[in-house]
């Protein structure tokens, strides 16, 4: 929005006030950050070619967030902070806050800055006494009776201590689907995203649902007898008394005590790409100086402090139009749904399709073709859709009507399970379901791809996987565009493809609830296909990652596959999958790998094989337990927080060479 004329300013300046009234008061969001940010942006720029339009600080009262306050009077104003967009902007901060220093360097402090709400604690004698809400910075709201639903929040510390402890209130992931959850499962539309749900689960005023929050402590005041100690040794003090502390959520990925600015930028770089990893909501971080004697000299502005602002992230949560709900077969005839979106940018990305998992969350969510929707890309950074911003919905939208027929063959849909599925299964998604078996981590036939496959369904030579076996150079030389070389070619792959594994040959069959890791678990308890044939609901569960529930299910798939099972074994399909007496002894032995990013000619399955065939344990993730990250091109978020949890760093030059 570019504000050319006053009548434009006004309408900006009313909603900048409507959203962050709507952000520090409600559980609903008018705008969301980025825009609101955005807004802030053009806002100042009219108002430094345009004095006259209106008072500077207007300005700022909307960005630091405007609300009526409360009952309870802060024993110090609730400061805001001011924002650095980028490495340049923060060191601009840092610039000038050495300037009304008499330092020449400072040390500093970093911790990931929390997105939620604002609390002080205040303690008597050991006590939790009172919790308030930040309101409008002078005074605000009580809501001491939700203290018992939040995490890391005690209710007593030393008997002989009184003191005022500041933090964030946050959900974290897990926190936030059981709170949305709960919310839905009541009739009510689900919570925008953690931030917000915090906002509505702490003013809430009834008890039918309690939702559960956590307290990430940032500060402390009136601490006795500590009044000279660094920013980063109190945050230290408050973890041991059974706090915790945004230092302590960010201290895997930098967060902490940094010695210049150019180590608080690295910090701040290393947390942003870790965000995901960080097991609640963040917008940023937050750079401190460290020592109180520098922060008494650099004082503080009517609305923020000069000794610390805030390097912001890119958004993890959007607004953007519902543009089309779109339905499609999958392999194993499940009806997946997806949604088509207007193209907006989230956490560095750009969104322009989101999975929705079936059509109940459709109806659970109330989601329209033409809504304005939250788009959150956080935890396993797939997109998804959270909820409709109502105050958008255009009038005349009617809710989506599901397909009544399957979108494919136009056969009838079974709708009794939570996943929806063609009545025909797999004949309906068959190219999908050989195109997945003939893969590299099933089948691995070289020529047997997509167009291929879709010629010889269409000439009806393939009907399921075992006829792939029956094929003869003459079906493939006589398709167009194939000669009798090529066919030959494809069919010495497909006799090649004959002494697959066990472990393979199962992937290929496509079983639901088995993906590749899960049948080369199943190979390795079972060894041989007749051997798996004759296990039962028992032996199955006990199977690492199976369980009873998906047991009964996959007996019940090899059930239904049983006449292509016996003639995939009359065709001497598969072998026994390969023993290992022992844990094989190599430069890997006892350690735990984890590898990532890309390494040529090798896929993931591979370079488990590989690990695992010197020796070592194959992880998925960076953690402290995690010995050696073995890291290829594009691995550069795992670096960084292998780096900083002292995991020892191997090149994909140096484990390709052994």
């Amino acid at each position: 929005m570019n504000i050319t004329t006053k009548a434009q300013y006004n309408k900006a300046i009313a909603k900048l006030e409507e959203a962050a009234l709507a952000y520090y008061e409600s559980s609903d969001l008018v705008i969301d950050d980025a825009t609101y940010d955005e807004l802030i942006n053009e806002v100042a720029k009219a108002q430094a070619a345009h004095p006259s339009w209106g008072p500077a600080s207007i300005l700022e009262k909307v960005a630091g967030g405007v609300s009526d306050g409360g009952d309870v009077t802060h024993k110090r104003a609730m400061l805001s902070l001011d924002n650095a967009f980028s490495d340049e902007e923060l060191k601009e901060w840092h610039d000038r806050m050495l300037r009304v220093v008499s330092e020449k360097k400072v040390a500093l402090c970093v911790e990931p800055k929390l997105d939620g709400l604002a609390l002080s604690a205040w303690y008597e004698n050991g006590k939790l006494v009172r919790v308030v809400t930040r309101g409008d910075g002078q005074s605000g709201e009580d809501v001491t009776r939700r203290a018992g639903q939040i995490a890391g929040l005690p209710a007593s510390i030393s008997s002989s201590t009184s003191c005022e402890v500041r933090g964030e209130c946050v959900m974290t992931l897990s926190q936030f689907e059981d709170a949305n959850k709960a919310r839905t499962g009541n009739g009510d539309a689900a919570f925008a995203n953690p931030r917000n749900a915090v906002a509505g689960a702490i003013r809430r005023k009834s008890d039918d649902v309690l939702y559960q929050m956590t307290f990430a402590a940032y500060s402390v005041y009136d601490l006795p007898e500590v009044s000279s100690l660094s920013h980063s040794a109190l945050m230290t003090l408050l973890a041991d008394m059974g706090f915790t502390t945004a230092i302590g959520l960010g201290a895997a990925f930098g967060a902490g005590r940094v010695e210049n600015i150019e180590d608080a930028v690295a910090a701040c770089n290393n947390i942003a790409a870790n965000r995901v990893s960080i097991d609640c909501g963040i917008d940023g971080a937050v750079v401190k100086a460290d020592e109180p004697a520098v922060r008494d000299q650099a004082g503080e502005t009517g609305r923020a402090p000069r000794w610390a602002t805030a390097r912001k992230f890119p958004p993890d949560t959007r607004t953007t139009t519902l543009l089309d709900i779109e339905c499609s077969i999958g392999r194993t005839g499940a009806l997946t749904v997806r949604a088509k979106l207007a193209p907006v940018a989230v956490g560095g990305v750009t969104i322009e399709y989101c999975t929705l998992s079936n059509p109940s969350e459709i109806k659970r969510k109330d989601l329209r073709i033409g809504d304005t929707v939250w788009v959150r890309r956080a935890g396993e950074v797939i997109p998804e859709i959270t909820s409709v911003l109502l105050a958008e919905r255009p009038k005349d939208l009617k809710p989506w009507t599901p397909p009544t027929l399957c979108p494919r063959c136009q056969g009838g849909l079974d709708k009794s399970q939570r996943v929806w599925r063609c009545d025909n299964g797999r004949s309906c998604g068959l190219a999908e379901s050989l195109i997945y078996a003939a893969s590299r981590d099933a089948l691995d036939i070289e020529g047997l791809g997509k167009v291929l496959i879709e010629k010889l369904i269409k000439e009806e030579l393939l009907s399921d996987v075992a006829d792939i076996f029956e094929l003869e150079a003459s079906d493939i030389a006589g398709l167009e565009n194939m000669g009798d070389l090529s066919a030959k070619k494809v069919i010495d792959q497909i006799d090649l493809a004959k002494s697959v594994p066990l472990s393979r040959l199962l992937c290929s069959l496509g079983i639901r609830g088995t993906g590749r890791r899960m049948c080369r678990r199943i190979a390795e308890k079972y060894i041989t296909m007749d051997s798996f044939l004759e296990a039962d609901l028992d032996s199955l569960s006990e199977v690492e990652g199976v369980g009873s529930v998906r047991a009964e299910l996959i007996l019940t798939e090899v059930a239904e596959l049983q006449e292509v099972i016996e003639r995939l074994l009359a065709l001497g399909v598969g072998v026994a999958e390969p023993v290992t007496d022992s844990p094989a002894e190599g430069p890997f032995t006892g350690k735990r790998v984890c590898v990532t990013g890309s390494i040529a000619n090798m896929n993931r399955e591979e370079a488990q094989a590989r690990v695992e065939s010197l020796g070592g344990v194959f992880v998925s993730g960076v953690t402290s337990k995690t010995d050696i990250l073995v890291c290829g091109d594009g691995g550069g978020g795992k670096r960084t927080k292998a780096e900083s949890l002292g995991v020892s760093v191997m090149e994909a030059s140096v484990f390709l060479a052994l």
